[in-house]
């Protein structure tokens, strides 16, 4: 048996109705029986009848394209210029997030990577000469001026480091300069523009 609601059912019975509507969905299954009694489905307007097998089923085709919205979309660009050695994710693949998109050969990721090591070295000897004065001051050896301009000497050296590394985070490289273009994202791969 269903229950069919006429079409012109009074404007305050349907906010009542909407929170009937809610206080179900959060009720068990067990406990959604609402009992009507006959008065009440008299003054709802409720109607019963049988259940039947639809006659028909409505359906329509229609020639679409369907993509996604502009702000879900992730641009993936090289950081490095290079050639590419070869690509791993085709347009429409899925990916997940870390996934190889593209190899790339390139002498900026190599000179990147140098020149990343030499700043780490830099703020090591930074950041020991930093300790070392700052044990010279407390000693009453060397003035705290003296410390002030080496903790900003380790401190400079850091941020340089931090840039560098955030520059080669992007993309996983060796020592040889080659390095993987990696998905930021779990997704599909809508387009690639290689120049």
């Amino acid at each position: 048996m269903s229950v069919r609601f006429r079409a012109r059912v009074s404007a305050r019975i349907v906010p009542a109705l909407f929170v009937l509507y809610g206080t179900l969905a959060s009720m068990p299954a067990a406990a959604r029986l609402l009992p009507v009694t006959p008065q009440q489905v008299q003054r709802l307007g409720i109607r019963t009848a049988p259940v039947q097998p639809a006659a028909t089923q409505a359906g329509v085709s229609v020639l679409g394209r369907v993509t996604p919205a502009p702000d879900a979309r992730v641009p993936v660009s090289a950081p490095f210029a290079g050639t590419v050695r070869s690509l791993v994710g085709l347009e429409g693949a899925r990916v997940r997030k870390g996934a190889v998109l593209a190899v790339i050969v390139s002498a900026d990721m190599h000179a990147a990577q140098a020149k990343l090591r030499g700043q780490a070295a830099h703020y090591r000897s930074a950041k020991a000469a930093a300790d070392r004065v700052k044990a010279l001051v407390a000693e009453g050896i060397a003035p705290v001026s003296r410390a002030e301009e080496a903790e900003a000497d380790a401190a400079a050296a850091a941020a340089e480091l931090a840039a560098l590394q955030s520059a080669t985070a992007r993309a996983a490289g060796t020592a040889d300069g080659e390095y993987r273009l990696l998905a930021p994202v779990d997704g599909r791969v809508a387009a690639i523009s290689v120049a």
